[in-house]
């Protein structure tokens, strides 16, 4: 973006569906061509074009912000009374239950854009459906093209969601659908509710790194059993995908194994944390 457009400053936000491709690796010219390099070629060629288009058509605007009550999630780690994970559906849990919109009008007063965050990641869709979707964020900007018109364009960011999961999770198009119209509903909301930014200067900063305190590491003993139980699946995906084109749903277990023996290396070594 630097070198093709001269902008500076940009922001990159990355969902988490678990319907679509991921990605990873481009293609090279003594690479293989392997459909994720493919699709990840694709999505940084629309990205750039949409950029240049946007530079291109660029126009005055004024900025408002808003916020309205939604809850698209659950938290599948909620505590306990008695300080145990339960990684049920918890609606009671830790969530953000907001959207945040950040809208541009031009200089007539009409919405050219908005972003909205939510805290939740769209897994909503089934993981047996071999059909690519948006999940709930696609029918939350379907729901703002009905009351804004397709010229508006939306921009869904997701929110620190951590472990707060769509819900209901895996189960239905339909309840994806149904999802994201209640957020779009609040977007809505958000924005007949929205204040104008004041401030006549953008101010752009950054962090290189944060410290951030973690928990102690766990035992070997609790360390081993979790590394047993991801060896298992770890081969049955393998088994799995010796049989199938289609890529499995529930996680890179490999890549998993090799992350829990990184942190038996270092209990191993005395590290506690």
């Amino acid at each position: 973006v630097r070198d093709a457009l001269g902008i500076e400053h940009t922001l990159l936000n990355c969902g988490h569906p678990h319907s679509s491709l991921s990605l990873g690796p481009r293609v090279h010219e003594d690479g293989e061509h392997s459909v994720e390099a493919v699709w990840t070629n694709e999505v940084h060629g629309a990205i750039m074009e949409a950029l240049v288009e946007a530079k291109n058509t660029a126009v005055p605007a004024s900025l408002r912000v808003g916020r309205a009550p939604v809850q698209v999630g659950f938290n599948r780690r909620s505590i306990n009374g008695d300080g145990d994970v339960i990684m049920l559906p918890n609606t009671q849990g830790a969530v953000a239950p907001w959207v945040n919109t950040l809208e541009a009008r031009n200089q007539d007063g009409r919405v050219i854009a908005v972003l909205f965050e939510h805290a939740a990641h769209p897994v909503i869709v089934p993981t047996d459906s071999a059909l690519i979707s948006a999940d709930f964020p696609g029918a939350a900007v379907a729901r703002i093209h009905e009351e804004l018109g397709e010229s508006v364009v939306p921009l869904f960011a997701q929110g620190c969601a951590g472990n707060i999961n769509g819900f209901p999770l895996r189960t239905t198009h339909e309840n994806a659908e149904a999802a994201g119209r209640r957020l779009g509903e609040a977007v809505l909301e958000a924005l007949n509710n929205s204040v104008p930014i004041q401030s006549d200067r953008l101010e752009v900063r950054s962090i290189q790194k944060i410290a951030l305190p973690s928990q102690d590491l766990p035992s070997l003993e609790a360390l081993q059993e979790t590394i047993n139980l991801i060896g298992r699946r770890a081969e049955a995906s393998d088994q799995y995908l010796a049989t199938t084109s289609v890529r499995p749903t529930d996680g890179d277990w490999c890549g998993r194994l090799d992350r829990f023996n990184a942190i038996k290396g270092m209990v191993e070594r005395g590290e506690t944390s």
